[in-house]
C-alpha cells in the first residue's frame, strides 16, 4: 500500500505509538503501539506514523511555542 499507511507488519520500535487502523471495517484509527500489553496484532491491519511534533515532548513544546498555543504540558515542563 502506498502512501502515508504501512502494513503492521512494517511497524518498528523507533516507529513509536502510531495510528492504527482496521482498514476493512471503516472504524476510526486507534493511538496504540505493537509494545503495549492491550495491542491486537490480529484486530489491526494498517498504521500511519504520527507527526513528530506529536511523538516528541521537545518537538511538542517547541510547536506550541511557534504556534503560541497554550500547553498544560508547557507549562509543567517551565515554558510559558
Amino acid at each position: 500500500m502506498s502512501g502515508p499507511f504501512f502494513k503492521v507488519k512494517e511497524w518498528d520500535e523507533p516507529d513509536g505509538p502510531c495510528l492504527f487502523f482496521r482498514l476493512d471495517v471503516g472504524e476510526p484509527p486507534e493511538v496504540t503501539s505493537p509494545m503495549y500489553t492491550d495491542f491486537d496484532s490480529s484486530y489491526f491491519t494498517h498504521f500511519m506514523r504520527l507527526p513528530k511534533e506529536l511523538t516528541s515532548t521537545g518537538e511538542y513544546l517547541n510547536a506550541c511555542h511557534e504556534s503560541r498555543i497554550e500547553s498544560a504540558l508547557a507549562h509543567s515542563a517551565g515554558g510559558e
